[in-house]
This record gives C-alpha cells, sequence and structure tokens, in this order.
C-alpha cells in the first residue's frame, strides 16, 4: 500500500473520529434528558461545576425556557438556594455542596418559583450517578408542611383576641435586643400601657363590648406606630407593651404621649371614649435581664394610674 493511501486513510480517521465522539456525546446527553424527563417532579443531572440536564418541570420552575440559556446564567441549581431558617443556601457547604450533600436525608431548601412567582420549600436528595462524576438531584415539595409549620408558630405567637403578639414572643424579641445591644450599643425603650377604668367597662357593658374595645385599642396603636420599629404585644388583660427599637427614653416619651391622644380623640365601639395611662423607660446596660426593664417601666404606669391617670410618666 503507497504512501498516499495510508496518509489518505489516516486523515479520514482524524476527521471521522471528532464527528463520532461528537455523535456519542449528544446521544450521552439526550439519554440525560429521557432520564430527568421520567421523574413527576424537578429533577436536575448536575457536577459542580457545570449543569447537564433538567427536566421540563424544572426550567419552568426556574423561568428558563431552554437548559442553554439557563447554563448561560448559572453554573450551579444551588444559585437558586434562598437563605433562610432551617434550610441550606450555596454558601453553607460551597462548591463541593454535592459531594456533601450526597446520601443525607431531610436537607431542606427554598426556592422561588419564577412560574407561579412564589417562594416553596423542598426536601432535597443528591444521588451519585455510577461510574461518572455527576449527580441527580432530586426536589420534594414540601412547602405546606412548611406554611402549615410556620402558620402553627404564628398563632402560638400572638394573642388570640387582638392579633398581636403575645407575652411569650416579646420575651424573644427582649432577648435579640439585648444581644444586638450587647454588641452595637444599639438602645431601645419599653411603653407599657393599659385602659383606665377598664373594669367599669366590663362591668356596664359586658366583656364582648370590653373584648371588642382591646380589639379597636391594638389596631388604633398599631396604626400609629412605625412598621419594623414599634412592637407592639398584649402583656395581660387590659395591658399592653410596646418595644421601641432606637428610641431613647425623650423619644419613646413624645410617641407615648401621642398615642394617649390618639386614644382620647377615637371613638370606640359603644363606650365611645376611653383614656390611658402609659408609662415609659429605657433599656439600661446594667439591667440584669429584660424584666428589670419592664419593671421600672411597670413603676412608671403604677405612678401615672395613682396620680389621676390619662398621662405619660417616663422612669
Amino acid at each position: 500500500m503507497s504512501d498516499n493511501i495510508l496518509y489518505a486513510i489516516l486523515a479520514l480517521n482524524l476527521i471521522t473520529l471528532p464527528i463520532a465522539i461528537l455523535f456519542f456525546y449528544k446521544y450521552y446527553l439526550k439519554c440525560y434528558d429521557t432520564f430527568v424527563g421520567s421523574f413527576p417532579s424537578l429533577a436536575v443531572i448536575s457536577s459542580s461545576k457545570e449543569i447537564f440536564s433538567v427536566n421540563d418541570d424544572a426550567l419552568k420552575f426556574f423561568g428558563f425556557q431552554n437548559l442553554r440559556n439557563l447554563k448561560h446564567s448559572h453554573s450551579s441549581i444551588s444559585d437558586f438556594f434562598i437563605e433562610d431558617l432551617g434550610c441550606i443556601d450555596k454558601h453553607t457547604y460551597g462548591k463541593n455542596w454535592l459531594f456533601r450533600l450526597e446520601g443525607q436525608k431531610h436537607i431542606k431548601v427554598k426556592m422561588r418559583n419564577n412560574r407561579l412567582n412564589m417562594e416553596q420549600y423542598f426536601y432535597i436528595t443528591v444521588v451519585k450517578m455510577s461510574l461518572i462524576d455527576k449527580f441527580l438531584i432530586l426536589f420534594h415539595d414540601i412547602t405546606n408542611i412548611e406554611k402549615e409549620k410556620i402558620d402553627n408558630k404564628e398563632k402560638s405567637q400572638k394573642d388570640s383576641l387582638t392579633g398581636v403578639f403575645n407575652r411569650e414572643k416579646m420575651a424573644d424579641v427582649f432577648n435579640d435586643l439585648m444581644s444586638q445591644s450587647e454588641k452595637t450599643n444599639e438602645i431601645f425603650s419599653v411603653i407599657i400601657f393599659d385602659i383606665d377604668h377598664f373594669k367599669r367597662v366590663n362591668d356596664t357593658y359586658g366583656h364582648n363590648v370590653g373584648d371588642r374595645v382591646l380589639v379597636e385599642l391594638s389596631r388604633l396603636i398599631n396604626s400609629c406606630l412605625r412598621v419594623n420599629k414599634d412592637i407592639l404585644a398584649r402583656w395581660g388583660g387590659e395591658e399592653f407593651l410596646i418595644v421601641s427599637k432606637g428610641s431613647n427614653r425623650d423619644q419613646a416619651h413624645k410617641l407615648a404621649l401621642r398615642l394617649k391622644s390618639e386614644v382620647e380623640r377615637y371613638g370606640f365601639y359603644i363606650v365611645r371614649h376611653i383614656t390611658c395611662s402609659f408609662g415609659v423607660t429605657e433599656f439600661k446596660q446594667n439591667d440584669q435581664g429584660y424584666k428589670q426593664t419592664v419593671d421600672r417601666a411597670d413603676t412608671a404606669l403604677y405612678e401615672a394610674k395613682e396620680t389621676g391617670r390619662n398621662k405619660v410618666i417616663s422612669k
């Protein structure tokens, strides 16, 4: 066989080999697509560096028309994990998150459903695919279960009559604020108030009317407070408590005066007019727990009631 023929055969092999490799690679990827397409929920095949295949449900969920667009924007599905209590995010395990999660159970993630424009919760299962450096990632939707847990937790933190926070929840708020204050010296103040002669309201009009007054009062006060800065809770009976973040005693005193005026002007159900007395104090770094702060505000409230009611006293 002449050298020219040998060169021709070699050249043909060099040309056809990449074509064959490309053919088998495309077939390989098509098998991936068929495989992930067989799952009824979100399914992804990925390595630690690249996403190889997602099923149609996953594409719709993440808001992409095709895999190419998804891969152009993201190299890892963990990019979609949202930071939330009890959930992992893309920083929890870093680049090796697939290896770390392999075989683990009840790993929870939170992601945004771009098709429905809502956030959902999932248990994630990571399975190493045999002989290749790729993983099958499956997502089991637990959104309804998580929402029920959240709803139950919120209910346990709120007063059943007025819907504002209860005493137990405020204990958590105080502990968080004191911890933050130790780190940053952030200030906060406490306002305690109750309805003057509330027993007379119940005795004259009945407890149903009294309950209605408590509900209206909590709504009125809440409407006058700063969102995420002033926190209202029912402290017990007709007594309420406000934590005012970032406020010193003078600022909290001014807020209490404004609230007192709003209550005086408001026309309540059946009883029409009521008044409230207020006690105000500022958290001090040497307070032995939040109870000492609250006791000081309570002492101020007692003084306001003993000296005529419908007034604000600060300590």
